[in-house]
């Protein structure tokens, strides 16, 4: 492997677990709105959700449309309950600010890769979500820098995030950094189109990289600590 001086470093699904922290939050918000719960309902949240953020990854629509109607149209659609788009949706945000959970090995890895190189992180999503949950889960001590898309105005896989990293630190670059981030579509072409090295954390062990072309490949973060300490 390579020789590195920085790791950038996704934040959900690679640091902090979005799932737990979505599950109890859509709990809470269907709860709050009289809303019977199932994990199909919650399936069906989750799948819709996701294509809304693809699409927002691709461009197709701004910040605030997935923002202001994160759920007011899926609940029109499913539940047949009408509400403010904005206001469900900052009360959904209140819930996923208090997200702390951790992937398993996180704090393990964070604690043996922190002392060798510089750690940043590079995510997607709103600041103060995003902050709460660093601070929650206790792992801002790790980070020299946390870098959010909504704060920089560049979200992944747009390269401004990165060049955004590399213009406010001294002695980060695409040539000595590395982006390791279980998203082929955001984590990997993100890296690629900055010209960077990637890591995909491949949970699922599925290996099927697309058309994307990650430099390495880890299925869980003790590997990540592995292949980073020994080189």
């Amino acid at each position: 492997m390579k020789q590195y001086r920085n790791l950038l470093f996704d934040i959900d699904m690679t640091i902090l677990n979005y799932q737990a922290t979505e599950d109890a939050a859509l709990d809470a918000l269907f709860k709050e709105f009289g809303i019977v719960v199932s994990s199909a309902l919650k399936q069906k949240y989750k799948d819709y959700n996701l294509g809304r953020w693809k699409q927002y990854e691709r461009g197709e629509i701004s910040w605030k449309v997935l923002n202001d109607h994160m759920f007011d149209l899926f609940l029109a659609k499913y539940c047949g309950v009408k509400l403010d788009g904005p206001m469900v949706t900052r009360h959904y945000l209140h819930y996923v600010c208090q997200g702390k959970q951790t992937m398993p090995g996180a704090i393990p890895m964070l604690e043996k890769l922190a002392p060798r190189y510089s750690l940043y992180a590079v995510t997607n999503g709103q600041t103060k979500v995003q902050w709460s949950r660093v601070r929650n889960a206790h792992v801002a001590q790790y980070f020299s820098g946390v870098y959010i898309s909504e704060a920089v105005g560049a979200q992944k896989p747009d390269p401004a995030i990165f060049q955004y990293v590399f213009d406010h630190n001294q002695d980060v670059n695409k040539h000595n950094s590395l982006m390791i981030g279980d998203s082929l579509t955001s984590d990997v072409q993100g890296g690629e189109n900055a010209g960077t090295d990637t890591l995909w954390l491949d949970w699922q062990g599925s290996g099927d990289v697309s058309n994307h072309h990650p430099t390495y490949v880890a299925h869980d973060l003790s590997q990540i600590t592995s292949l980073l300490t020994t080189v």
